[in-house]
């Protein structure tokens, strides 16, 4: 199989069973973890984590419909975002799919993490990846992430009314990192694709797109955001934005396709909480 333009053609069976069958994995030391992901990428894990990790470690693939959807959306010689980018498994996809004609700029707020965003992107040879260690926002400044000690993949900030000591849950740690709107990086140009996956701070990142989103022209024509309305202060609104821009939402379904989905779906009580979902401008 030739990753990752079979992606695009199988389904995800085949593409499951194909990783799970191609994976590999080697201690690096007490805590980090090698491993082969989609039969194709090395990537380095810690093995103290309970999200992304074991799946990447085991199975070889994390998300496999979506996966499959990025590979059959984004196109060579594409500038791509990558915002809550973990270890970098998006980040790796989307750096071969835009080939050395595009560019990805890689986003990454924790600490912990962005060490091995970095080294999985050098590992793999890409140098068409620009990785930040910052976290996407409205404005620029700082913010403080709360930190699950086991679930690397679920960090998120917190509110200005929420303790930072740590004290209230002994689960997690805390962290104060830069904060900046994405179109201060207005250097690495407007991107055709945006990934966010920010735990519930997708709000304030859309606001930190400010003219890239307002615009008819020049501006972000596809959107893969973590729906999360649970965790936003106003959804409606947050989805009305979206909507006032020329976006319109689909769903991302088991076999890696978009679907269309209403704004009373969207609003609702979603079966796990959050969806992935497409906006996309026409």
């Amino acid at each position: 199989m030739q990753i990752p333009n079979d992606l695009a053609r199988i389904n995800r069976t085949q593409l499951e069973a194909w990783c799970r069958q191609q994976t590999q994995a080697v201690n690096v030391d007490d805590t980090r973890i090698l491993c082969r992901v989609l039969g194709k990428y090395l990537m380095q894990v810690d093995g103290r984590d309970v999200s992304l990790a074991p799946h990447l470690v085991l199975n070889g693939y994390w998300e496999s419909w979506i996966t499959q959807f990025i590979a059959r959306t984004v196109k060579p010689g594409w500038t791509c975002f990558d915002v809550g980018a973990n270890v970098g498994y998006f980040t790796l996809l989307l750096a071969d799919l835009v080939g050395t004609e595009g560019r990805v700029l890689a986003l990454e707020p924790q600490s912990r993490v962005v060490t091995m965003l970095q080294r999985n992107v050098m590992l793999n040879g890409f140098h068409n990846v620009r990785v930040e260690h910052v976290a996407a926002d409205a404005v620029v400044g700082h913010v403080r992430l709360e930190l699950p000690n086991a679930h690397w993949g679920g960090a998120a900030v917190m509110g200005p009314g929420d303790p930072a000591d740590g004290a209230h849950d002994p689960g997690c740690n805390y962290e104060v990192v830069a904060c900046a709107p994405l179109n201060s990086f207005d250097d690495a140009g407007v991107p055709q694709f945006v990934k966010v996956d920010a735990e519930g701070a997708e709000p304030a990142i859309f606001a930190g797109m400010g003219p890239w989103v307002t615009q008819v022209r020049k501006s972000i024509p596809h959107l893969l955001i973590e729906w999360a309305p649970d965790r936003y202060d106003e959804p409606a609104a947050f989805l009305t934005a979206l909507e006032r821009v020329g976006y319109k939402p689909a769903l991302i379904d088991g076999a890696g396709h978009a679907v269309a989905t209403s704004r009373e779906y969207l609003l609702g009580e979603l079966p796990q909480g959050f969806e992935m979902v497409w906006f996309t401008k026409n």
